[in-house]
């Protein structure tokens, strides 16, 4: 069997260099013990053929690999020298850095302002396509405008979302040599409509019609945001509209209401995004309390012709002028059609002679337009040649336009006597003037 030994002795080591490559020195101070050999043999014995090569050691295969050059040493020893290494060249890649999007509204209700971007590095050859999807359904795509300097570009569009819902932004990068990628995101945005608050208040103790106010408030009408731009009350009587009022600068105002009924307020409110709210409030009953009498007052003139036998030359015509006061009793006090009771107490002049009192009731329908009716009296109390019974009928206009009996009235009468029932033609007064009605207005109360 051979033996197989290296000698370690430096003196025994002879080196052959392979053309074309320069030893390292740093080799020469790699430990020995890095190489694996076999038993040293006596002094004097002679070397068997050169060996097989040992087990590389991972240190030198390593190195071998980054372009090392092997070294065969004359007595056996192999070892590792390094010559210039060759550079390994390394493919350059741009980093990919994903995109970003990012979609933001500036509040939380509808009409906000909003702002999408988009953050990518832009390949030549690449595209970006972003769409937004409103609650309506309805998509439309963006038009990015592209900002900053750097490797990666920012792509921003700002715009308002009119619409109270869900919103949705796609953004797709596609082309320039990438793989394709997209992202979205979404936001929900409220309605934000204004808090709408109306009602109407009348006085609970009864009040004079002149001076009783309804009043109609909508302080308690806010903006979910910003600030109510807008107020607008309608006010209807038993379903009719009667009142429309601008409240947009004072939240309450108050206006007079001649009649009783069933009141009702409707309001409209709009903020200052133009987002707006309706309500109403509940109905608020007037009644109405009416007198059940007021005093008359009557100034005529007129005609008397007669056929008495204190008249001069009869028969005589002659003027007739009178004053009397009276007292109207309505049989359904404030109904805008009644019967009613007048009586009156007068006296008058005619034919250059004082007539005495006369006393007269009269039966009348007073309505809108004014009244009519049919009366009797007495004429003539306290002079014998004159007194006599008559019948007469009366009518009046209301001249202010006004409800039932007017505050002022243009009347007539005509009468005629009961002696001279048989000769009428030349037996009668006509006569004509203002009734002035001492009315108490009626008042109104919450009922």
């Amino acid at each position: 069997m051979i033996r197989r030994s290296f000698h370690r002795h430096p003196s025994r080591l002879r080196l052959r260099r392979r053309p074309g490559l320069l030893a390292a020195p740093l080799l020469l101070a790699v430990p020995l013990a890095a190489v694996v050999a076999a038993p040293a043999v006596a002094s004097g014995s002679s070397v068997s053929p050169e060996p097989p090569a040992p087990p590389v050691p991972a240190l030198f295969a390593a190195a071998a690999d980054a372009g090392g050059r092997w070294y065969e040493p004359s007595s056996g020893l192999r070892m590792l020298s390094f010559g210039r290494p060759t550079p390994v060249p390394v493919q350059a890649s741009a980093e990919e850095t994903p995109p970003r999007l990012h979609f933001a509204a500036s509040g939380d209700f509808s009409f906000a302002s909003a702002r999408v971007t988009v953050d990518a590095r832009m390949t030549p050859g690449a595209a970006l396509t972003v769409r937004l999807t409103r609650p309506s359904g309805a998509t439309e795509a963006l038009a990015m405008e592209e900002g900053g300097t750097g490797p990666i570009a920012r792509h921003t569009w700002t715009g308002q979302l009119t619409e109270a819902g869900d919103y949705r932004v796609e953004a797709v990068l596609e082309g320039g040599g990438r793989e394709r990628w997209t992202a979205s995101e979404s936001l929900a945005l409220r309605a934000g409509e204004p808090v709408c608050s109306v009602s109407l208040s009348v006085p609970e103790e009864p009040t004079e019609w002149w001076l009783q106010e309804i009043t109609a408030n909508v302080c308690e009408s806010a903006a979910a945001t910003g600030e109510l731009a807008t107020a607008y009350v309608t006010v209807s009587r038993d379903g009719e509209r009667i009142a429309s009022m601008d409240m947009s600068a004072a939240c309450e105002r108050s206006f007079f209401i001649p009649r009783g009924g069933e009141y009702e307020a409707a309001a409209e409110v709009h903020d200052d995004r133009g987002v707006g709210a309706t309500c109403s409030s509940s109905d608020v009953g007037v009644e109405e309390i009416h007198p059940r009498a007021w005093i008359t007052a009557d100034l005529a003139g007129g005609l008397n012709r007669s056929t008495r036998a204190d008249v001069v030359d009869p028969p005589n015509t002659a003027p007739l002028a009178g004053a009397g006061l009276g007292l109207t009793i309505p049989f359904r006090p404030g109904a805008d059609t009644t019967l009613a009771l007048t009586t009156r107490v007068a006296g008058g002049r005619a034919h250059r002679n004082w007539l005495g009192v006369a006393a007269d009731a009269a039966l009348t329908l007073q309505g809108r337009p004014g009244f009519l009716g049919l009366g009797a009296g007495a004429w003539g109390i306290g002079d014998p040649d004159a007194v006599d019974l008559g019948l007469f009928g009366t009518g009046g206009v209301n001249l202010p336009a006004w409800t039932r009996a007017g505050p002022v009235q243009a009347f007539f009468e005509a009468r005629l006597f009961a002696k001279q029932l048989d000769d009428w033609r030349n037996n009668y007064a006509i006569l004509g003037g203002i009734r002035l009605n001492f009315e108490p207005h009626h008042r109104l109360r919450r009922r």
